[in-house]
């Protein structure tokens, strides 16, 4: 049996994900990754996430980094809404 396909903690993920329709719109922390899919969601926008690395919260105080995914036509509207959040804030 081999467990190339599942996450070893502290080991970068070599798993590669291609879904058609959607863009990245970039790579971040989990918990700043949750605060965009948030926002995102909260402005009508589908948001898909994908871990991209794996650490443990208590060495690293999240659960390490994911890619924020969202669909292809939303993706200029999906940068304005967080360029306008980072405005605000």
């Amino acid at each position: 049996m081999s467990f190339d396909h599942f996450p070893i903690w502290g080991v970068k993920s070599t798993r590669v994900v291609f879904v058609k329709g959607w863009k990245s719109i970039g790579e971040y922390q989990e918990t700043e990754a949750r605060m965009i899919e948030s926002v995102l969601r909260d402005n009508g926008i589908a948001v898909l996430l994908r871990q991209v690395d794996y650490a443990l919260p208590v060495i690293m105080g999240s659960g390490g980094r994911m890619e924020v995914f969202v669909p292809e036509d939303l993706y200029d509207e999906a940068l304005r809404i967080l360029e306008g959040k980072d405005k605000e804030g």
